[in-house]
């Protein structure tokens, strides 16, 4: 027997039926409950806020790649300003430098305003016409610099590779086209 105070609650246990059913009803607390999220669980975002995300997410690898190629940039930028083996006397010299490759070798014996006297080692000058009448044709470069470039690499009259030098010099000569020069050290055995 279920015995119960009136003043305990609202309905008496004992006036209840002996068949309870329950009817599922939507209450505020049960909506709190459902918007907190687990670890598991991720609360839906709506169509803006998804946007939004993403544009920052872009932005985000945007300006992490303009920061890398900003600093591969002025890494660059240095070696031709500031190279390693030629002392430019102004900025126009330090352009025009090419860091990193062969030179022919050089004494410099003084240097007097805007210029340098220098003693140079021996060398070869290996040249090529390309052909063209009128301005710079890139296919006739193409050409002339790979017989420069197969002369260098072994096929000349002693099969042997040599180091390709700067400068590489173009210049006009005669009407019919134009001489593209490349400068080669002497090879020499002692």
């Amino acid at each position: 027997m279920l015995l119960c105070k009136p003043s305990l609650s609202l309905i008496s246990p004992c006036t209840l039926p002996k068949t309870l059913t329950l009817k599922p009803t939507k209450k505020p607390s049960l909506t709190i409950i459902n918007s907190i999220t687990t670890n598991n669980e991720r609360k839906p975002i709506s169509a803006f806020e998804a946007r939004v995300s993403l544009v920052f997410a872009l932005a985000s690898q945007t300006s992490s790649l303009s920061q890398r190629l900003l600093m591969d940039l002025a890494t660059e930028t240095a070696k031709y300003v500031f190279p390693k083996r030629f002392e430019s006397q102004n900025l126009e010299e330090a352009l025009m430098a090419v860091p990193d490759l062969e030179t022919v070798k050089f004494k410099v014996l003084s240097r007097r305003g805007q210029y340098e006297i220098r003693e140079v080692e021996s060398y070869f000058i290996a040249e090529t016409m390309m052909p063209g009448r009128t301005g710079f044709d890139f296919n006739g470069a193409s050409r002339s610099f790979n017989v420069l470039a197969e002369y260098l690499f072994g096929k000349n009259t002693k099969r042997e590779t040599m180091e390709m030098t700067t400068p590489v010099i173009t210049r006009k000569t005669q009407s019919d086209g134009e001489k593209m020069e490349m400068t080669t050290p002497v090879i020499s055995k002692k």
